[in-house]
């Protein structure tokens, strides 16, 4: 190639090279700003991100103390309802913790009706302060309570959660209100051929099946309701509803009967009658009923820690004088060793109560139950005689089967009812007095109030 042409190629090489450095030494005074722009924006997407995950851990941990906060306000209420149901004060009184020695005591309400307030420091962080109110007396169900306000904040971490709290126990008389033969804190379920002769209540659902009859009406627990199936049905005149409030069965109260009672007149003059296999333990305070034999009850107060009847045999109760009443306390499983059906009734085979006197108040069956075993009185293939009493068991279940009829009331945590048992209402049931249950609190009512009273009442803003 000759020389001219191969210089005139390399210039030509060369003009496109010192053109594309021309550009780039012209593009020198965009690419800074550039990259800084670049940069600048990076940097504000990193402070955006950092800025959003401090103020989701800010509102986690606020959510996490408005949680505790709840907690704490929570605690002061089961505190509150702790310390008024072990103190039992009146009515007009509060219950007062000694800040130096935890002593509680009974003083009088504070002129505003309120109690003076409890603060507890549950940990470094949280807190509650409490307030009870003076006791009231209301009528629910046709039941005559106690009813307490107990108004709790709960603080952690300066997050303040409060709230109202509506108590209630039962107090006064009735135990039984007017009409109910039956009342249940469970759903109840009757079934089969049952009939029952009066109002039939429940905290729960109320279910009647195949040809259940009520007559009485169907009182399912608020916002609970009452269904039927097949042919199971209400008697003309009485309706399904659902209570605005549910009904409070209070534990209980057996005094020194455990300790001071009737059991040693059993076998002397408390006779038997062909005693057969049938006995009565004294130091495990089980009776045992067999064989066609019959024990009959002439004392006033009787503590058993099992009942075990069967086989024809029958519990009697003698004639009493007007007014007075025989009073059968199951005591706790707890207070009698623990062991498989202590705390229970079981009447079967034929066997049952023959109560000599026309009132049902004159034989009261109490059961103290228990809340970790299980505990019930259960009525089997019961003989046709009308077993007349009442049976009052917060704590147990009512087993009712078969042909076992029983003229009064009962009352109980859990009632099954099937096959052709009854129950019927006896006006008497309605006059008995709760001197035999404990006046413990229940909660009833929770509402949330605002972080702080608008006012000086302990209540406002709830």
């Amino acid at each position: 190639m000759p020389a001219h042409a191969s210089q005139s190629a390399t210039a030509s090489a060369a003009r496109p090279t010192r053109a594309v450095r021309r550009r780039l030494i012209a593009q020198d005074g965009v690419v800074m700003p550039l990259t800084m722009m670049v940069m600048l924006v990076a940097t504000v997407l990193a402070g955006i991100a950092i800025n959003a995950g401090i103020v989701a851990a800010r509102s986690t941990s606020r959510d996490a103390s408005a949680k505790r906060a709840v907690a704490a306000a929570s605690a002061g209420v089961k505190t509150t309802i702790y310390q008024l149901n072990m103190l039992q004060p009146a009515a007009d009184q509060c219950v007062r913790r000694d800040p130096q020695t935890q002593a509680l005591s009974a003083v009088d309400v504070e002129a505003s009706g309120w109690c003076e307030p409890s603060t507890e420091q549950i940990d470094e962080e949280a807190s509650y302060t409490a307030y009870a109110s003076e006791a009231t007396t209301v009528t629910s169900n046709g039941q005559i309570l106690s009813r307490r306000t107990i108004v709790s904040a709960g603080v952690v971490n300066g997050v303040k959660r409060r709230a109202k709290v509506t108590v209630e126990s039962l107090t006064g008389v009735p135990i039984f209100s007017d009409h109910d033969a039956v009342v249940s804190l469970d759903s109840i379920t009757i079934q089969n051929t049952v009939h029952v002769d009066g109002n039939v209540a429940s905290n729960g659902n109320i279910t009647l099946k195949n040809s259940a009859e009520v007559c009485g009406n169907a009182i399912a627990g608020p916002g609970k309701s009452v269904t039927f199936d097949n042919e199971a049905h209400l008697c003309p005149g009485y309706t399904a509803q659902q209570a605005t409030s549910s009904y409070v069965l209070s534990p209980v109260d057996q005094g020194n009967a455990p300790t001071q009672n009737n059991n040693s007149r059993i076998g002397g003059l408390d006779p038997w009658t062909s005693k057969g296999s049938s006995s009565y333990n004294a130091a495990t305070r089980t009776l045992n009923i067999q064989d066609q034999t019959t024990l009959t009850f002439t004392g006033d107060i009787y503590s058993f820690c099992k009942i075990n009847v069967q086989n024809d045999g029958q519990l009697r109760i003698g004639v009493r004088p007007p007014g007075a009443a025989v009073r059968i306390y199951m005591d706790s499983p707890e207070n009698c060793g623990g062991s498989s059906g202590m705390g229970s009734v079981s009447f079967s085979n034929s066997s049952g109560i023959v109560n000599l006197n026309s009132q049902p108040t004159t034989l009261q069956l109490y059961l103290a139950g228990s809340s970790n075993k299980a505990t019930s009185a259960t009525f089997d293939n019961s003989f046709a005689t009308s077993m007349v009493l009442v049976i009052y068991a917060p704590n147990s279940t009512i087993n009712l089967t078969n042909s076992g009829h029983v003229v009064g009331a009962v009352a109980a945590k859990t009632i099954k009812l099937s096959n052709s048992a009854q129950v019927t209402w006896d006006s008497n049931a309605g006059t008995l007095s709760s001197s035999s249950v404990l006046r413990v609190y229940h909660r009833q009512e929770w509402i949330d109030c605002t972080a702080d009273p608008p006012t000086s009442a302990p209540d406002s803003g709830c």
